[in-house]
C-alpha cells in the first residue's frame, strides 16, 4: 500500500483503490491468530510501525482511479505557474511600426540603397496589412529566379559569438515562386536560412535556433523569385526556440 506524508495508508497497491481512514488498535505488535498461516520468513518482531506526523502537515497528492472516491486526505496542489521573465528581444523596431528604422543594407554591402541588389523588387511599409500592430514590411519581386539576381536588406544586431539564439517572425505570401521567393538568414554565407513556402498563404510563424558566428550579425532578408510577401513581428532572443 501507499503511505502518505502523514503516515496514513491511502492506496492499495494491488488495485489502486483508495483506502478509508485506518482504525486505531491498542496492540503495538501484530498477533497471528491460532492456526493462522504466515508466509515464509515472516517475523512479527521485524514489523515496523509507522508513526503519524503531527496534524497540519500537507500529505502527498493522491490521484484516484477513475470512478473511485478520493480519500479525504488527498489534496491537489495548485497548478504550477511559469514565473520566468520573457526574454529580451534584441531587435529594434521589429514590427516596422517606426517605418524602416533599424533596417538597411547588409554590412557586407556598404551601399546607400537600403534594399540592395539587381532584382526588380521593392520593399516598403504596408499600413494595410499587419500580423499585430498597424503595419508590416511588404516585399514585392517581379524578377524570375536567376543566379545572382536578388535584392536584400538586413537588421544588424550585437550578439555574443558562439552563443545560441532564437529567431522568430511571421510571414504571409501571395503567389510566391519556387525556389526562394524569400529567405531569412543570419550567416554571411547564406548556408542556413528560413525559407518561406511557395504559393499563397495567410500569416504563419517561422523560427530557427542558431549559434552566432560573430559578435555582430545581420538578420538578413533575401528575395530571389517572383511574388509578394509580408513579414512582421521579428524577434531575436538568446537561447533556443
Amino acid at each position: 500500500m501507499l503511505i502518505d506524508a502523514a503516515g496514513r495508508p491511502v492506496v492499495r497497491c494491488a488495485c489502486g483503490n483508495p483506502l478509508a481512514s485506518p482504525a486505531r488498535i491498542g496492540r503495538q505488535r501484530p498477533i497471528v491468530p491460532e492456526g493462522g498461516r504466515v508466509w515464509r520468513d515472516f517475523e512479527p518482531e521485524a514489523v515496523v510501525a509507522v508513526a503519524p506526523v503531527p496534524e497540519g502537515d500537507l500529505p502527498v497528492p493522491i490521484v484516484a482511479v477513475e470512478g473511485s472516491p478520493v480519500p479525504e486526505t488527498a489534496q491537489t496542489p495548485p497548478p504550477a505557474t511559469d514565473t520566468a521573465a520573457p526574454r529580451e528581444n534584441l531587435l529594434t523596431n521589429p514590427g516596422v511600426e517606426s517605418g524602416l528604422e533599424g533596417w538597411g543594407p547588409p554590412t557586407a554591402y556598404p551601399d546607400p540603397d537600403l534594399f540592395w541588389g539587381r532584382a526588380d523588387a521593392s520593399a516598403a511599409v504596408d499600413g494595410s496589412a499587419a500580423h499585430t500592430g498597424s503595419a508590416s514590411l511588404r516585399i514585392q519581386n517581379r524578377s524570375a529566379f536567376e543566379p545572382q539576381v536578388y535584392r536584400t536588406m538586413a537588421h544588424t544586431v550585437t550578439v555574443t559569438s558562439g552563443a545560441e539564439y532564437c529567431l522568430r517572425f511571421w510571414g504571409r505570401g501571395q503567389n510566391l515562386g519556387v525556389p526562394t521567393s524569400l529567405t531569412v538568414t543570419w550567416e554571411r554565407s547564406w548556408a542556413s536560412r528560413i525559407s518561406l513556402p511557395p504559393g499563397t498563404f495567410d500569416w504563419q510563424e517561422f523560427s530557427s535556433t542558431f549559434v552566432a558566428e560573430a559578435d555582430a550579425i545581420d538578420i538578413r532578408l533575401i528575395t530571389e523569385n517572383t511574388g509578394t510577401v509580408w513579414v512582421d513581428d521579428f524577434s531575436l532572443t538568446q537561447g533556443s526556440c
